[in-house]
């Protein structure tokens, strides 16, 4: 089984996305001031996918089972030092 791990910043900047690959941000697509992130996994065939979303707001539920291959798992608050 093979993990995959993947992080995502939310964006103000593009038309016709709301969060982007965060490697791939830049300036002129306007990213979040980042205060939450949010996980959840995804199972694949082989793959687990670890996906970290950068937010803004505070994610509704910490835990959410939505599926068998589908888990929201949490999110941490960012500490700014």
């Amino acid at each position: 089984m093979k993990i995959e791990n993947l992080t995502y910043i939310e964006v103000e900047g593009l038309e016709h996305e709301w969060a982007v690959k965060l490697n791939e941000c830049k300036p002129e697509m306007k990213p979040i001031i980042m205060k939450y992130v949010f996980v959840h996994n995804e199972i694949h065939s082989d793959i687990i996918f670890i996906d970290n979303m950068l937010t803004d707001r505070k994610p509704e539920k910490t835990i959410n089972f939505i599926s068998d291959d589908f888990i929201e798992v949490g999110f941490w608050k960012i500490k700014v030092t």
